[in-house]
Order: C-alpha cells, then structure tokens, then sequence
C-alpha cells in the first residue's frame, strides 16, 4: 500500500493522526519514595502538581494525606490488600471533579490479583473494617500509647526540639544523656499523661 493510499486510508483517524501529525513532546517522570528527603519529596508534589512532572511513580506511603490536586489516572501494579487500601490509592483520581478521572489496576499472575481480577467487585466495592486495636494484646496496646504519648511530648513545648525530623542520638543523648529530650519524658510526662 503506497503513502497516499495509507493517508486516504487513514486520514481521518484519530491515532494515525496523533502518530505523524502531532510533535513528540517530553515527558518529565519521577520516583516518590521514602527514601527522598522531606524537602525533595515536597519539590516533586510541588512540580507534579503545577505539571512540570507528568508522571509520578510512587509507593504506598503516597497513600495517605498528599493532595495531589487534579489527579486524571492512577496506574497500581498490582491489586491492594484490602478494599481499603484500593479506595485510597485509586481514590486519588477524580477529586476536583473536573473532567473524567481513570483508575487502571495491573493483576499480576499471583492468587490474591487473578481473584480481583474476576471478581473486582470485591476490592471495589468490598466491605471496609471499623480499625480497632485488639487490647488482649499487651505488646500491640503498650506500642500504640507510646506512640501516643511520644507525639504529645514531641509537639508540647517541653520537647524543646524543632524541625520534621530528629535522630535517636538527638532524643537520648543530646546535649547529654541526662539532658537530652527523652530524660524529660521519662520523668513524669509521660506518667502525668496517662493519669
């Protein structure tokens, strides 16, 4: 079939048109893990969301509590857990309600996945468990007051820390141990809280 003959065949169709008529353009993509600092993880939300990055990769800790703003599509490679998990993860399309917002779900070839995958009214319309701790187990209890009362201490003004991060030596041993942030919480905060 010559050129022509392929144009007139094709002239009118929309991705043959996309293909040879529009201009490739670059695609800025980024990692969003973890492992980045406070500071360039908030750069890449910033540049994502004002469109200087198109696309973000990133992992589940993305999940909770980043406003992404006019989110069109989510890619998840693989099916989540728990319907839960699926709502927070391809909930973040479609949020402003401008225009139509895609949640593509890639099912690998594991049990859980192939389950989802014919039957995704499951994950997507699945039953979302009331969270609750299970107080019989002591261990499970005494580390969620610790957390607790440790995020009271660090966000009162008796912490004297600043900053988003603090490192182990900071709270135990800085400036000395019997001086140092967590001498201070030892000794009666974290008591006088619980009475």
């Amino acid at each position: 079939m010559s050129s022509s003959e392929l144009f007139d065949r094709l002239g009118e169709h929309h991705w043959y048109n996309r293909y040879t008529q529009t201009p490739a353009f670059p695609v800025e993509v980024r990692e969003h893990t973890a492992q980045l600092t406070n500071e360039l993880g908030a750069d890449y939300q910033r540049e994502f969301m004002q469109g200087n990055i198109y696309v973000l990769s990133s992992s589940t800790m993305f999940e909770m509590g980043v406003d992404v703003g006019q989110l069109k599509a989510v890619f998840l490679r693989n099916v989540p857990p728990t319907p839960a998990n699926y709502t927070q993860r391809a909930g973040r399309a479609g949020r402003r309600r401008e225009g139509t917002a895609f949640a593509f779900t890639y099912a690998r070839s594991t049990p859980h996945d192939q389950t989802h995958f014919f039957r995704p009214e499951d994950i997507v319309q699945g039953e979302v468990p009331v969270p609750r701790i299970n107080l019989a187990n002591r261990k499970l209890t005494q580390r969620h007051i610790n957390s607790y009362l440790l995020g009271e201490f660090l966000r009162s003004g008796e912490s004297t820390l600043t900053g988003d991060q603090i490192t182990v030596g900071q709270f135990f041993l800085e400036p000395a141990a019997v001086q140092a942030p967590a001498s201070r919480f030892g000794h009666g905060y974290s008591h006088n809280k619980l009475v």
